[in-house]
Parts: C-alpha cells; structure tokens; sequence
C-alpha cells in the first residue's frame, strides 16, 4: 500500500512539472518558438551526426521547420508524457474508468494550452492539428502505462 502512494505521488510531480512545461511552452511569442525549434533541431542533427555544417543544413531545419516535424514531434512527446504520468498519478487500479478520466483531463488540458497560445502567446494561433496530436501523444502515453503496469503485476503475481 504505501508504495503504491508512493508512486502515485511521484507520478503527480511528474505530471505537474510536465504541465508547467507544457504552459511555459505556450506563453512563448512566435519568434521565440521559432528559435527554440531551430536550436532543438540543430542539436538533435548535431548528436545524430545527421549533417555537416553547411549552408544546405540551414536549409533543411527551414524545410523541417516548415513541415513542423520537430513542433509535431514536441506536441505528441509531452502529452505522451502527460498522459503516462497523469493516469499514474489518479489511478490506485489502472482500468477502463481511470484511462478514460485521464483522456478526457487531457483533452481538456490540451484544449486549454491551445486557447492559452492563441489569446496569450504572442502571435501564436490556435491549431486543431496540434490539439489531435496532443490527443494522440496522451492516449499512446495512457496505452503504454497501462501495457506496462499490466505486465509488471502479471509478474508479481506469477512470482508469488
């Protein structure tokens, strides 16, 4: 019992330092977004070994940029992390009723980052693709917790 609380405790830190993230993110103006993904992209190319530093580098983080892979990637990747630490955190028992709590939190939440961007964040709009990417990325992150915990009890109890 109490490392259950325990668990559940750290994955509602985990859950709010992923929401706080998440908000900062959506305060940004369009410049800085835009230079934050740039800056991403160049490292993750630059630890990959994926170009040499040359003018046609330059070109393909504006075509990536443009094609927002790296801005889909950030947007599936947090709510992934939101929905795995979220269900975590309320659910004593992971079930039907506590994954679909914590979708529908998370659909909510990730409605309310996309009215944050548009009302407060600088030149930023409102995008229906980012919100199903947002959805995509919690109920991946919901589906593995669930694949994982529902094999780490199988284990404990095939152990006892």
């Amino acid at each position: 019992m109490k490392n259950d609380t325990i668990k559940r405790v750290i994955f509602a830190i985990l859950t709010l330092i992923c929401m706080v993230t998440i908000t900062s993110f959506s305060f940004q103006n369009y410049n800085d977004s835009n230079k934050l993904t740039v800056k991403i992209m160049d490292k993750v190319l630059t630890a990959t070994n994926q170009y040499e530093a040359t003018d046609q580098f330059y070109k393909d983080i504006e075509a990536a940029q443009k094609g927002n892979t790296m801005r889909a990637l950030a947007h599936i990747s947090l709510f992934f992390v939101l929905g795995f630490c979220l269900v975590g955190a309320i659910s004593k028992k992971i079930n039907v009723k506590s994954m679909i709590i914590t979708f529908v939190i998370c659909v909510a939440y990730a409605f309310f980052d996309e009215l944050l961007q548009k009302y407060l964040g600088g030149g930023r709009t409102f995008e229906w693709t980012d919100l199903f990417e947002d959805w995509g990325g919690s109920f991946g992150g919901i589906a593995i917790h669930y694949i994982i915990f529902t094999l780490v009890n199988k284990k404990k109890i095939a152990s006892n």
